[in-house]
Order: structure tokens, then sequence, then C-alpha cells
């Protein structure tokens, strides 16, 4: 699954670049952030789902602060807040499970 997430990963980075006004390659772009994010977390990737996610909010923040009262993007705003937040709160409880 990662490899067929990556190359659409890719494909959309790649049409982002091309035209980094087009919304909807960018809300394409941080939803696939989020699907490798997934992915990495699973496979106990760590840092490398905290580096996707971080990456998925900050475009979600662009979009959701672009047009606020898009549902649509306020919502996925929402979910990659969660998910960042997820995983490092995770990340914090094995932390402080290896100290003791």
């Amino acid at each position: 699954a990662l490899i067929d997430y990556q190359s659409a990963f890719d494909i959309s980075k790649k049409l982002t670049e091309k035209d980094p006004n087009n919304t909807q390659w960018q809300q394409d772009l941080s939803r696939y952030y989020d699907r490798v994010g997934d992915i990495s977390a699973a496979r106990g990737d760590r840092d490398g789902a905290l580096k996707a996610y971080k990456n998925g909010l900050d475009i979600a923040k662009l979009l959701a602060a672009r047009d606020p009262a898009n549902v649509v993007w306020q919502t996925d705003l929402v979910a990659s807040a969660w998910k960042l937040a997820e995983a490092g709160a995770k990340d914090r409880r094995l932390s402080h499970l290896r100290s003791h």
C-alpha cells in the first residue's frame, strides 16, 4: 500500500509544484501526506508519520485560512491536526513507558 500511496503522492506533489494555486491539488497532497503518515505509523515509523502528518497539516492550515466557510477544508484541518496530535501522544506515551 505504501508504494501505491507513494506513487500517487509523487504525482500529486509534481502537479502542485506546477500550479501551487490549484486548491484541489493542494487538498489532494495534504490528504496523501496523511495517508503516508497512517502507513508509516502502522509500520512503526513514528518519525516518518509525524513528519508526514505535519506536512499535511501545514497545507490544510493554508487551505482552511484561505476559505473559512469551506466546511470540507475545515474538516480536513481538524482531521490532520488530530492525526498529528494522536501520533505525538503515542510517541510521548511510549517514551514515558520506556523511561520507567
